[in-house]
């Protein structure tokens, strides 16, 4: 399928999740409750605990959102129309930032029932967010950088470019 299509098709399905959210009425407390010892600060209730509809439409935006990313992360590494050598490490880059929304995500919803377990002295979804949605763009960044010049700006388009600002600097003489 072309790249194009899938960013089409993404923000379509953008419009038709927001459409679904508006349907479905506001749950009490979503904006947020009084603070039991400090009355001028809110905190979140749990609005999603009994609503499936709203959980299952917010797990859609994020997969949906974080699938726009990658699939821009994507069009952007392509050269001539062509992908790179980068596809591979957007692909691993791309499934880890899915299995750690997976897992911020589920940790949230048992977080919701009761489930009060910690992960490197952070809740578990808070830990997952803090330390594995780190983790793999750190790696798409770190790869990119290390081959930008393989994948991005190579030694035959510097020369071009060289080429190309000489005849420009002798057209202006």
């Amino acid at each position: 399928m072309n790249l194009s299509k899938i960013i089409f098709a993404l923000l379509i399905g953008f419009l038709l999740i927001i459409a679904a959210i508006w349907m479905i009425p506001e749950p009490p407390g979503s904006t947020g409750i009084l603070h039991p010892d400090f009355k001028t600060m809110l905190h979140g209730g749990v609005t999603m605990k009994g609503n499936i509809a709203l959980q299952v439409l917010s797990f859609l935006f994020g997969f949906a959102l974080l699938s726009l990313i990658f699939a821009l992360i994507f069009l952007g590494a392509r050269k001539g129309g062509q992908p790179t050598g980068a596809r591979r490490w957007i692909w691993l880059g791309y499934g880890l930032t899915i299995f750690n929304y997976l897992m911020i995500f589920t940790s949230y919803l048992k977080s919701l029932h009761g489930d009060t377990s910690f992960l490197l002295a952070f809740p578990t979804a808070s830990a997952w967010m803090l330390y594995g949605l780190f983790i793999s763009p750190a790696i798409v960044v770190i790869i990119y950088v290390w081959r930008f010049n393989d994948w991005v700006l190579t030694e035959e388009d510097m020369e071009r470019f060289r080429e190309l600002v000489e005849e420009n600097k002798k057209k202006e003489h």
